[in-house]
């Protein structure tokens, strides 16, 4: 095994992610701190072989899942308040932010809904808001899409439950 420094011109054009079932919270499942998933490396055609002659490998980089949830946390919740002001729900997602709660697994998950994922060859993120009733509580979701010009997955993370008076609101606001 070597260790080389490589030039960001030269480096290969890779996203990395992770396939993950939808949140427990989505699918009435009780709080977990496991994930359920599997890694995703996306990079364009001929990208990786033009970079690496046969039979050698490249270590393109280490990500855990609870690391990106926390970090689609972040970028949820953050769109949220700036989308909807602070008041507008009452955030589940803080402890999971600041590292004090390991049950990410619960709030943030892949979008298994079904919803057509359309290829999106000019967009860099595609991130949106979505109201979602269960069991007759109102939650505010925020959809990401990192890197969608990849095909990387979408992912619905559940920020918290909308506030009395604030629904109808999110759900008119344009997306």
């Amino acid at each position: 095994m070597e260790t080389l420094t490589v030039p960001l011109d030269e480096f290969p054009m890779v996203c990395l992610g992770f396939d993950l079932e939808a949140a427990g919270l989505l699918r009435q499942a009780r709080p977990t701190t496991e994930f359920v998933g599997r890694p995703i490396v996306r990079y364009p055609i001929g990208e990786l072989e033009k970079q690496l002659p046969e039979g050698i490998a490249l270590k393109l980089g280490r990500v855990a899942p609870r690391e990106y949830a926390r970090m689609l946390a972040k970028i949820a919740h953050s769109y949220a308040v700036a989308k909807f002001g602070e008041a507008s729900f009452i955030p589940c997602l803080s402890d999971i932010i600041l590292g004090k709660c390991d049950y990410a697994p619960y709030y943030v998950g892949g979008d298994k809904s079904g919803a057509l994922l359309v290829d999106q060859p000019t967009t860099l993120h595609h991130v949106y808001p979505q109201a979602c009733d269960l069991n007759g509580v109102p939650y505010l979701l925020v959809a990401i899409r990192l890197f969608a010009f990849m095909g990387m997955p979408r992912y619905l993370i559940v920020v918290g439950r909308i506030t009395e008076g604030n629904l109808e609101q999110l759900r008119s606001n344009p997306l």
